[in-house]
């Protein structure tokens, strides 16, 4: 990032935007559009939550037995 000059920000009359004192990071390019990105990223989540429903009963299971599920949701 580089510093805008005094003369700059006396000149935009010190609007609180701080884009204009400062310059903005190059984005980076992740070479897919952001839409096809975040519907692989949302996809992609669904597959975890359904993933950790289904290990939920097992794991359950093992901590009732062990007398530790009443533990943990306490």
């Amino acid at each position: 990032m580089q510093k805008r000059d005094d003369k700059e920000v006396t000149a935009q009359r010190y609007a609180p935007t701080p884009e204009r004192y400062v310059s903005a990071e190059e984005v980076e390019n992740y070479g897919k559009p952001f839409d096809q990105r975040i519907q692989r990223s949302v996809r992609r989540l669904a597959e975890q939550l359904n993933h950790a429903r289904k290990l939920k009963e097992p794991i359950r299971k093992i901590f009732n037995e062990a007398r530790l599920w009443d533990l943990i949701n306490s």
